[in-house]
């Protein structure tokens, strides 16, 4: 998971977002999801509108921590 953050593989960012809700992997899937910056901001806002409440909110969580995501009002 970490080199999918790190290689900013977009194509993985719906399966790390299914990981967020296994709490085995949910630390790993969160940093890998917040190491790919600003480049995850939009994607991942598509993929909370249609996510379920329960990972929308790890979703959210993340974009909390990606830089430059508090100061989108799609965010906040």
């Amino acid at each position: 998971m970490t080199l999918l953050g790190w290689g900013r593989f977009t194509d993985a960012l719906p399966r790390l977002c299914d990981a967020l809700r296994d709490e085995d992997v949910n630390g790993t899937a969160m940093a890998a999801l917040v190491a790919f910056g600003e480049a995850a901001r939009g994607p991942l806002l598509a993929l909370a509108r249609d996510a379920a409440s329960e990972q929308r909110a790890e979703i959210f969580a993340v974009l909390a921590r990606v830089p430059g995501a508090a100061d989108d009002p799609a965010v906040t």
